[in-house]
């Protein structure tokens, strides 16, 4: 538990970080500059469906990302014993 709490949580929650960084200026700037990279009405439509799913697949990427940086959080509180309260009921996870 202990190498968990030390070693794995940090490391685990640096790389979150650091993915949620690279991905969401990727989707931000792919989107902002769409129209430099094909104009999106005159395109053919196997390129407009392989821009879309991969503005899909980003935006599951940082939905996924978010949602393991809260997983690896509730781990490490799990780890350490904390007390989390939800609503009024608390509970304390061993």
């Amino acid at each position: 538990m202990q190498k968990f709490v030390g070693f794995h949580y940090a490391e685990l929650k640096t790389l979150g970080k650091y993915f949620l960084a690279l991905i969401s200026p990727v989707l931000a700037f792919s989107v902002t500059f769409s129209d430099k990279i094909t104009e999106i009405f005159k395109t053919p439509l196997w390129e407009r469906i392989l821009l879309s799913g991969s503005w899909s697949f980003l935006i599951v990427a940082v939905i996924t990302s978010g949602a393991g940086l809260y997983y690896n959080f509730v781990a490490g509180a799990q780890a350490q014993g904390a007390i989390i309260s939800v609503g009024r009921q608390i509970l304390k996870y061993l």
